[in-house]
């Protein structure tokens, strides 16, 4: 019967040590998870701007090759450029 309680006792203690060890590695994993998903919102926000930047350069290059265009196609495409303006610089404070 001691021998029986002994071994239980082993066992018990072997898998409180795994359960700590394997506590341990989720902690490192959540860790890396939330540097990586922290990451990715960065990545995701110089995305938004780059393709604020290649909107601009499109517009602006539209602007230049159609120099004949009348003031409310040029209105427009300036009214459309300062929106795209106003959410990069919300993206850039939020």
């Amino acid at each position: 019967m001691e021998k029986l309680v002994s071994g239980l006792e082993e066992a018990v203690s072997k898998l409180i040590a795994l359960n700590k060890e394997l506590q341990k590695q989720l902690v490192e994993i959540e860790t890396d998870r939330d540097h990586l998903r922290a990451e990715l919102e960065q990545k995701e926000r110089e995305i938004e701007v780059l393709e604020g930047r290649v909107k601009a350069v499109k517009t602006a290059k539209t602007l230049s090759d159609s120099e004949t265009s009348g003031d409310k196609e040029v209105r427009k495409v300036l009214n459309e450029l300062l929106r795209d303006i106003d959410k990069c610089i919300g993206l850039l404070n939020g």
